[in-house]
C-alpha cells in the first residue's frame, strides 16, 4: 500500500496522474522541505538544550541525510538533464526494497 501512495496510484488529476506531473515533484520537495526543516529543528533544540538521547539525535542525523540525498539527487538531475527531470529524479520510490530498507532504520 505504501508504494502505491508514493507512486499516486488512483490519482485523477493530470498533474498527480502523469509522471512529469507538476503536482508530483511540488507535493515530493513540499514533503521532502518538511521533513528536512522538522528534523533540522529538533536537532537544534536537542543540541541546544542539552537533551542527550543518543537514539534520537542518531535519528534525527539519519533523517537529515536521507532528506538532503533525495533533494540533491533531485537537484543534480535538475541541473544536468533538465529534459528528463520529473517526480522519479527525487529517488523515493526507487522499489520495494528501498522503501523497506529506508524504513527499517
Amino acid at each position: 500500500r505504501l508504494q502505491a501512495f508514493l507512486n499516486f496510484e488512483g490519482a485523477v488529476n493530470p498533474q498527480f496522474a502523469s509522471k512529469n506531473g507538476l503536482g508530483r515533484t511540488g507535493v515530493a520537495g513540499f514533503l521532502l522541505g518538511c521533513l528536512f526543516g522538522a528534523h533540522a529543528m529538533l536537532g537544534m533544540v536537542m543540541l541546544t538544550t542539552g537533551i542527550g538521547m543518543m537514539p534520537l539525535l542518531q535519528w534525527v542525523v539519519y533523517m537529515l541525510s536521507l532528506s538532503s540525498f533525495h533533494f540533491l539527487e533531485f537537484l543534480t538531475t535538475a541541473t544536468f538533464k533538465p529534459d528528463v527531470v520529473s517526480y522519479d529524479s527525487f529517488v523515493i520510490n526507487h522499489s520495494l526494497a528501498y522503501t523497506v530498507a529506508a524504513l527499517a532504520r
